[in-house]
């Protein structure tokens, strides 16, 4: 299904749904069992003459809830600028329409680079748009990488929904005003330039933070290289190429951040953008058992085709603030 989450008041993420009928697209959203994120509201019957975007995204689904958002983060021209403009529209049919926008505009995007969703959530809370990874078992690391990555090995995971891409500035902006979350380690941060760029300069507590305050959590190390190489052992989202900068922002494609989800020919398996490049990733896992140092993934936009790998294993210490350093969130299903 094709969801939005109801609950933001309780920063908990909450929706319902109802197996899917086969769908069938250019950009493949393939069906799959009952699955809920967590919270468990009830989500409304969908309203499919609302708008043209709503009737998109009713031809993939049966129904769609009704979001409820409550704050107003500093918008950006993404994701958080579509919670803000479902507060003012007011009324729920309207927000609805302008949430089921956001998840159009998503399949717009999936149909054009001819890449796989498995499935679609969107968090009202910061307007974020989750990718589901099914559960299973998946091959982790690299024989021909760093021995970080090694041994080669099987992991069986149960299924999740990841970020689509890095939290924004704007996203988390939100965070801040909302007063749960302290600010980044710069100055462009709640900079509107800068809105859609992913958010840098925060540690692993206020990446931590800014996660429980969207009712989710950060990634553990294997989901997160699940969601950036699923099943068949590539060593980059896209397959086993090497990058280009119309795949990936890494080294000598602009020296600089850029706009999340820049790159949607560098997609995942499922759907997940920006898993090589851009910025670093916090996930929860302590490196070496070492709680004061956690596992960061993906790569930079500093670091060169070795350093993007899916498999590739770093780390920086719990309280290390960089201009390459970021994060998404990830959720568990409701049970």
């Amino acid at each position: 299904f094709l969801a939005v989450e109801g609950d933001p008041a309780s920063a908990a993420v909450a929706a319902a749904g109802t197996p899917r009928p086969t769908l069938t697209a250019t950009a493949t959203l393939m069906p799959t069992a009952t699955r809920t994120p967590p919270g468990g509201a009830t989500v409304s019957p969908a309203n499919a003459t609302v708008t043209a975007a709503a009737a998109t995204v009713a031809a993939f689904q049966s129904r769609t809830p009704t979001p409820t958002p409550t704050f107003t983060p500093t918008p950006n021209r993404t994701a958080t600028a579509i919670v803000v403009t479902a507060q003012a529209i007011g009324t729920a049919e309207a927000r609805e329409a302008v949430m089921a926008k956001a998840q159009a505009d998503v399949i717009a995007t999936a149909a054009a680079a001819n890449h796989t969703i498995v499935d679609l959530w969107t968090n009202a809370v910061d307007g974020a748009v989750y990718v589901y990874v099914p559960a299973g078992e998946f091959t982790m690391g690299a024989g021909d990488g760093d021995a970080d990555a090694q041994p080669v090995h099987k992991v069986k995971l149960d299924d999740y929904w990841i970020m689509r891409t890095e939290v924004t500035n704007g996203q988390y902006a939100g965070c801040v005003a909302a007063g749960a979350c302290t600010a980044p380690g710069n100055d462009r941060w709640d900079d509107a330039a800068y809105a859609a760029h992913p958010v840098t300069d925060v540690d692993w507590n206020q990446a931590a933070a800014y996660a429980a305050w969207v009712g989710g959590r950060l990634p553990t190390e294997a989901e997160w290289e699940k969601a950036a190489r699923g099943t068949d052992g590539r060593t980059y989202p896209w397959g086993n190429g090497s990058p280009t900068c119309a795949l990936a922002n890494y080294s000598g494609c602009g020296g600089a951040t850029k706009a999340v989800g820049s790159h949607p020919a560098g997609a995942s398996p499922y759907g997940a953008l920006d898993m090589a490049g851009n910025v670093w990733e916090w996930t929860a896992d302590a490196w070496e058992g070492d709680a004061t140092r956690r596992v960061v993934r993906g790569g930079s936009w500093n670091h060169n085709e070795d350093l993007v790998r899916a498999a590739l294993r770093y780390w920086f210490y719990t309280d290390s603030r960089y201009d390459r350093l970021g994060f998404r969130v990830a959720l568990s299903p409701q049970l």
